[in-house]
């Protein structure tokens, strides 16, 4: 019969948790902005922590549509409200 180990009797936060991965040495996050930022080493390996961590820190841009959509013209629509003052009862008016 295979042992295995025991379980904890009382659960771990996740502040606690964080703190225990924290204390066990750095992320390969933390690591590749280490190496970057060693000036003793060569460029060319920082330059590659660099590249393999900026996508971690500064995120890319979504990139959005603009325009028209199944080629159809621009359409651009303006309507003017009439009050009641004025002839016509507002529609957007609750009565």
């Amino acid at each position: 019969m295979a042992r295995t180990p025991k379980r904890a009797a009382a659960p771990v936060s996740a502040g606690e948790t964080l703190a225990a991965i924290r204390a066990s040495g750095p992320t390969p996050l933390d690591y590749l902005i280490l190496v970057m930022r060693d000036a003793s080493l060569d460029l060319a390996k920082r330059l590659d922590a660099a590249k393999a961590a900026a996508p971690y820190v500064h995120p890319r841009l979504a990139s959005v549509a603009v325009g028209n959509q199944d080629d159809k013209p621009f359409e651009q629509v303006i309507r003017w409200a009439l009050t009641e003052a004025e002839g016509q009862p507002d529609p957007s008016a609750k009565s």
